[in-house]
């Protein structure tokens, strides 16, 4: 599995479980009164009735404790090591994530020999990298997370900010609506190679494999990637288990290094560039160009 990796686009909905994925934020709307029919104001996540999506989201955030973003329920270990405002527009978040709550050695892949232990209490922990995105003008923003093999945080971080933006104001309510990215390079790409990794982990295949490539006999344990070409530009992409995005695009391979912050954010502003003018909206190179260098 790819070291990092943005997760195919998805949006939570109100309620729903989280979970990694490339989430956008898209229009936000005053509450209706259920006594009265009528169409609701809409509000810019930059002017929401006064008040900027983005310092909303970098208080709240600089706020967490780990009291806050561990996962109980989930066995889940969150934390939120940094919150910079990378540029004018781009918040950046720093995030460590990890599985806990089964017991077992640690081993030195090299000898073989068992150097340490693991106990229910203890998390092996990796690095995510989350970014919110607010344009200056227009009527929505996007939050995009990457996962890596250690999980998401996310996922996270964005259901807490839900809860938390609902609380936060009763005269305006949050509403989502799934973005896939891996939905369009479907439809006008061609697909030049189809890879099958054994993991050694069970996982299951999602649904739309059959909608891009017919693969027969599948081993039980494996993930599946997928090189598409598109307009001179070839991109891969994972294919999604159950309750996971239908598509992730994988930024680098498990044998590659992780993607800088520089490199990470160029990568996701050209996403968000596309996701905007798909929805006819635009997103301005300025807005996410880093603070230290001017603007």
């Amino acid at each position: 599995m790819a070291r990092r990796n943005p997760s195919g686009k998805a949006c939570l909905a109100r309620g729903a479980e989280d979970g990694p994925g490339v989430y956008c934020r898209d229009k936000w709307l005053s509450e209706p009164d259920p006594k009265r029919k009528h169409n609701p104001a809409t509000f810019a996540p930059a002017d929401l009735d006064g008040e900027d999506l983005l310092d909303i989201f970098e208080t709240w955030a600089k706020s967490l404790d780990t009291s806050d973003t561990h996962n109980e329920k989930r066995q889940t270990w969150v934390s939120v090591a940094a919150v910079m405002r990378y540029a004018p527009r781009v918040i950046m978040l720093d995030l460590r994530v990890g599985a806990y709550g089964e017991p077992g050695d640690l081993v030195d892949i090299n000898t073989g020999a068992p150097v340490g232990q693991i106990k229910d209490h203890q998390a092996p922990t990796g690095e995510n990298g989350a970014m919110l995105f607010v344009p200056e003008r227009g009527e929505r923003a996007h939050f995009l997370s990457e996962a890596s093999s250690r999980g998401s945080a996310g996922g996270r971080i964005l259901s807490l900010f839900k809860k938390h933006f609902s609380q936060y104001t009763d005269q305006i309510t949050m509403v989502t609506a799934p973005v896939t990215e891996g939905e369009t390079w479907r439809e006008a790409a061609k697909l030049t190679e189809v890879e099958v990794r054994v993991t050694g982990k069970s996982a299951d295949v999602a649904d739309g494999l059959t909608e891009v490539v017919a693969v027969d006999e599948l081993p039980e344990d494996h993930d599946v990637f997928v090189t598409m070409v598109r307009d001179g530009r070839t991109k891969k992409f994972q294919l999604g288990s159950e309750g996971a995005p239908a598509i992730r695009e994988v930024l680098n391979d498990s044998n590659e290094e992780a993607l800088d912050v520089d490199k990470l954010v160029e990568t996701c502003t050209e996403k968000v560039r596309d996701l905007s003018a798909r929805t006819g909206g635009e997103w301005d190179a300025a807005w996410s160009r880093p603070t230290q260098q001017g603007v």
